[in-house]
């Protein structure tokens, strides 16, 4: 079962840190001592465990020292039901020549699911001095192993992937310091490769990287992680939102102008697939839209919209639909807006006389006799543009009943006007649009009648 690496051994990879490890803690399954401290990587009680079977499947050599105590790890072959399985032993040695060897209850196969390339041994050992020692722990390339009193140190066979490991580890761990940004939900950092892929770090570890354009590297505190070390999609857009809405006005703005441009070129971002209706600072976020695109008026994708600001000489920028809804609802001037504003600008107000205010009252008479709630219409009457001859009336508030009709429909005579006074009542009896059953079906008794007349 052991599959050794074929690649050249350079000496070994030492991580160190102060204080003495518990030999007895390194193969107790399920024991740690760092369940619910929120600073550290660990939390299973199994990770230094993994590392070890993984490092014996992949050929990589670990010794271990507490203090001047050494360990070091084999397998010995078992029978089981028939099956023969390689069986993990610790071996402690102390200084004056003492030989304990424990036969643990972990197999070779433990972990081998997920724990299959040699940044998993990498990663698992510096996790472990990271969360015991944060400040002082080391990481040197290039020494044969010893022991140091007060110290423990983990040796690992410097293969030709775990020296690619160390020497790109900023791009496997993420100190504080290079952080652009830091707050309680985690960290924002510049983008370590143009990939185009965005890597996600949980208190600075790797643990997903995702095909999504991004604008930055990201340490996501409060992300989840499983027994493996690794994060999945699911609720990765909240905790980002999250973090964002924590960062900078400048930050903020970037983000914002990324987004959009990125929007407008067709590039699918992790920044445009964020639910941005969900944000908890709506109003930084218009800011930051102001910011990066002062005097510009947000379109939707409409092309009629676009084209129409373009026609009048605005300066126009369209949105994704989730940044759309945010920027919309909180303020920002959009196309609907002020198209809007010029046809209501080109509506005159009238009041119609002679024949016309005639046949509108005989088809007022004539839905007020089955319809009586009619009466509670707020109608006016309106000349529109030649673009909107077409429409019979115009809805200003269902809530208030006010409705302005066209002088068009007023010109179509009697049934028309009684179909769209109908119209207007099913939309004033909900404001969903929807009737009750019975009151739907007088309606439609009102609409057969008024073509029947």
């Amino acid at each position: 079962m052991i599959a050794h690496t074929q690649k050249t051994h350079h000496g070994y990879v030492m991580f160190q840190n102060v204080g003495t490890s518990d030999f007895y803690a390194l193969y107790l399954v399920g024991f740690t001592d760092k369940v619910g401290d929120p600073n550290s990587i660990g939390m299973f009680g199994s990770g230094f465990k993994l590392a070890v079977a993984a490092a014996l499947r992949l050929g990589i050599d670990l010794i271990l020292y507490l203090g001047r105590d050494k360990v070091t790890f084999r397998t010995t072959k078992r029978q089981v039901k028939g099956a023969q399985i390689e069986q993990l032993v610790f071996i402690y040695e102390n200084p004056e020549g003492g030989v304990k060897e424990i036969d643990t209850n972990l197999t070779l196969g433990y972990g081998a699911k997920d724990w299959k390339q040699p940044w998993v041994v990498f990663r698992e050992v510096l996790a472990n001095c990271r969360d015991a020692d944060p400040r002082g722990y080391e990481v040197v390339a290039g020494v044969e192993p010893r022991g140091r009193e007060g110290f423990t140190r983990v040796f690992v066979g410097a293969t030709d992937e775990i020296l690619d490991i160390y020497r790109n580890i900023d791009s496997f761990f993420k100190e504080p310091r290079a952080a652009m940004f830091v707050c309680d939900e985690g960290r924002i950092y510049p983008k370590g490769a143009p990939d185009g892929y965005t890597r996600f770090y949980c208190k600075g570890m790797y643990v997903l990287m995702t095909h999504d354009t991004g604008l930055y590297d990201l340490d996501l505190h409060q992300m989840p992680i499983n027994e493996s070390r690794d994060a999945s999609t699911e609720h990765l857009f909240s905790h980002v939102l999250r973090l964002y809405d924590c960062c900078l006005p400048e930050i903020k703005t970037e983000i914002m102008r990324f987004a959009v441009e990125k929007g407008q070129e067709g590039v699918q971002t992790l920044e445009n697939s964020l639910y941005w209706s969900q944000s908890r600072r709506p109003d930084a976020w218009v800011d930051a839209f102001r910011r990066a695109f002062p005097d510009h008026v947000l379109c939707s994708f409409s092309d009629v919209e676009y084209q129409s600001m373009v026609r009048m000489g605005r300066k126009a920028i369209r949105a994704t639909r989730e940044l759309y809804r945010l920027l919309s609802a909180h303020g920002v001037q959009t196309a609907e807006k002020v198209l809007r504003a010029e046809e209501e600008a080109q509506r005159q107000l009238f009041v119609p006389e002679g024949l016309l205010q005639a046949e509108y009252d005989r088809a007022f008479a004539m839905v007020a006799g089955r319809l009586p709630e009619v009466n509670r219409l707020n109608i006016t009457f309106v000349r529109l543009p030649p673009h909107e001859r077409n429409v019979a009336f115009v809805t200003c508030s269902r809530a208030r009943g006010e409705y302005q009709f066209s002088e068009t429909v007023l010109k179509s005579g009697v049934k028309a006007i009684a179909m769209a006074l109908v119209d207007a009542l099913a939309q004033t009896k909900s404001l969903s649009g929807k009737c009750d059953l019975d009151y739907e079906q007088k309606l439609v008794e009102m609409v057969v009648d008024c073509v029947d007349e």
